[in-house]
């Protein structure tokens, strides 16, 4: 019931922000002004991309301006993230499975019997239902399920930087009746070798979305 409690919280935290009263500190009310307003968005230069010796992604958090993420590390099937004001992004398999650095709501522990992305296509189904257990630091939220439908939409041209691709789009709608949340990740995925190029995801109630834009893969 505890558990319960705090999830409705993060349901509660965008409102609470609305209110004059409330104090917050500078990375908050950068957080809240860009959500509300937004920022003008970051133009990345292919040739600079090119010439990285990392791998890199864009990420663009709700109505934020976009900015350039650096693979920090690889551990086994997991990726971290890294962006210039220190916010991590750990990331299996194109989902968001992790993060901390985040003002805001930060996910935790991350367990699921989610399909493969390659799999899926390959297995020609077109719906796959699965469930997934999130857990939460701020406020404190342990082990809430959710019921994931994973679709799928089929192919989509996409752009990032000055390459165009053929990708499938696949969408991932969750929700939680408890706490009357919905909503629907999306994923452009290589059909070949299942890799995500480009995302829009999100883990938290109180959170925006989270499109993500791979402009260098990591190695294979």
């Amino acid at each position: 019931m505890e558990t319960k409690k705090n999830l409705i919280l993060l349901l509660t935290l965008s409102l609470l922000y609305s209110c004059s009263t409330v104090p917050m500190n500078t990375a908050t009310y950068k957080l809240v002004y860009a959500g509300i307003f937004g920022y003008e968005d970051i133009n990345l230069d292919s040739n600079y991309i090119e010439q990285l010796p990392y791998s890199s992604m864009k990420v663009k958090i709700g109505k934020g301006p976009g900015g350039l993420a650096i693979l920090e590390s690889i551990d086994e099937d997991k990726e971290t993230w890294v962006t210039s004001d220190e916010i991590f992004l750990i990331i299996k398999g194109g989902r968001i499975v992790g993060s901390y650095g985040l003002v805001e709501t930060n996910l935790v522990d991350y367990r699921s019997k989610d399909t493969n992305f390659k799999l899926f296509i390959d297995s020609k189904q077109k719906e796959f239902t699965s469930f997934r257990y999130l857990s939460y630091d701020k406020p404190e939220a342990l082990n809430i399920r959710f019921k994931v439908t994973t679709t799928y939409k089929g192919v989509e041209p996409i752009k990032i930087l000055d390459y165009k691709r053929e990708l499938i789009l696949i969408e991932e709608t969750i929700e939680n009746d408890y706490l009357n949340w919905k909503t629907t990740n999306k994923f452009w995925v290589d059909k070949d070798s299942g890799f995500v190029w480009k995302s829009i995801q999100t883990y938290a109630p109180n959170l925006p979305d989270f499109k993500i834009e791979v402009t260098k893969r990591p190695p294979l």
